[in-house]
């Protein structure tokens, strides 16, 4: 039987076995479909298949409710006793936030955008300037009551000025360090929106807010607190490290796990190489190459 058939191919692993070949009862159809070349045939291995992105869409959650006039004006005259505070909660209805903080969030807001403690210094129409020139602030009072109607207008010049005009510390970064239930991931999210609307009122290019979560579970979090203050789903994305080549413009979010942060950056850095162009990473999209060549020798030699 082994002239009839087709040499076996040159291959120091070649085995047969002679007990199968020379027993008459294996001449069955099923051995046949089996022939000896089907039997040492490598099979293909699977593609590994590529994880999918999440639909935001998919979270079934919607924005919270906005508050009309007589709600706002009951929920500052009665939830917040700081007037301060209560200017920042107008400002906050304004850029489009549907959350309604609690007292002690304002401060951490503020943290989070990096403007002062003294921040908003609103600007009245009938108010004085606080000095000369057209730059200077002038201090708001609400005459008008506590639902502030002088600021209902998004087109008014008072309204651009009082972001345009804001400071950023020069400090940077903050720990928000409440016990659990407090509502830190509402300060991130809104004080983020709070520092983009800033920004681009003093007509800075709009650049992406990167969220980064311990576990895939707590980014989805992320990302219901941000359709619930008002953020639409298609602003969020999900980031995929070694593959994602995405640019992302604009004021959009970018939900990522601790992982997924430290096997891009291992993934660029290791691409980096002298005398060559560096890689293109999105979360390092202006990096030159010198740079990453040294950081990837701080990490490999301390």
């Amino acid at each position: 039987r082994l002239k009839k058939n087709k040499p076996p191919p040159q291959s120091t692993a070649f085995t047969y076995d002679l007990t199968n070949s020379c027993n008459d009862d294996d001449n069955s159809s099923s051995d046949e479909d089996e022939s000896f070349y089907g039997r040492h045939k490598k099979t293909p291995q699977k593609r590994r298949q590529q994880p999918k992105l999440f639909e935001f869409d998919s979270l079934g959650v919607e924005p919270l409710p906005e508050l009309d006039d007589t709600e706002k004006a009951k929920f500052l005259a009665e939830d917040i006793d700081n007037e301060l505070d209560r200017n920042l909660q107008r400002i906050l209805w304004h850029i489009g936030c549907r959350y309604n903080l609690m007292p002690y969030q304002f401060s951490g807001v503020r943290g989070v955008a990096g403007v002062p403690k003294d921040f908003p210094q609103l600007v009245n129409s009938s108010s004085k300037k606080t000095g000369s020139g057209d730059d200077d602030l002038m201090i708001f009072s609400s005459d008008s009551g506590d639902s502030g109607a002088n600021l209902s207008d998004h087109s008014s010049p008072d309204w651009k000025r009082i972001l345009r005009k804001a400071k950023f510390m020069s400090s940077r970064g903050i720990l928000l360090a409440d016990s659990m239930g407090l509502g830190k991931t509402v300060q991130g999210i809104v004080g983020a929106l709070l520092r983009n609307a800033i920004s681009e009122a003093k007509g800075r290019p709009k650049l992406p807010t990167v969220l980064v979560s311990p576990n895939h579970a707590v980014s989805i979090q992320w990302a219901e607190t941000l359709i619930k203050a008002g953020v639409s789903a298609g602003r969020i994305f999900q980031f995929m490290p070694k593959r994602s080549r995405h640019q992302y413009r604009g004021s959009v979010y970018i939900l990522m796990t601790r992982y997924h942060l430290q096997t891009e950056t291992k993934y660029i850095l290791n691409l980096a190489k002298p005398r060559s162009r560096a890689p293109y990473s999105p979360l390092f999209p202006h990096a030159p190459n010198p740079l990453l060549i040294k950081l990837l020798n701080q990490y490999q030699y301390g």
